[in-house]
């Protein structure tokens, strides 16, 4: 796709991922992570944590995107 440009990045280090994001300046963000877990408290604190690494703060640090959308999905459905 035009213009889109892929950024690997360990969601659970910062560092990791301020050192992925320093160079972009992007106006949109899809963030495609899930990790899998043995409880479902788990996964949502691993998940929690890896969306906060990548907003908080490194989204002020790139020139955040004009608006951040999030869908979370579970077993029993969406919310």
């Amino acid at each position: 796709m035009e213009g889109l440009e892929p950024v690997t990045a360990d969601l659970l280090d910062t560092e990791s991922v301020e050192q992925a994001l320093k160079d972009i300046s992007p106006t949109q963000v899809f963030f495609t992570a899930w990790m899998r877990k043995e409880t479902e408290e788990e996964n949502i604190r691993t998940n929690g944590t890896m969306v906060k690494t990548f907003s908080t703060p490194c989204l002020s640090k790139i020139g955040a995107p004009r608006g951040i959308g999030y869908r979370a999905e579970t077993l029993s459905g969406t919310f």
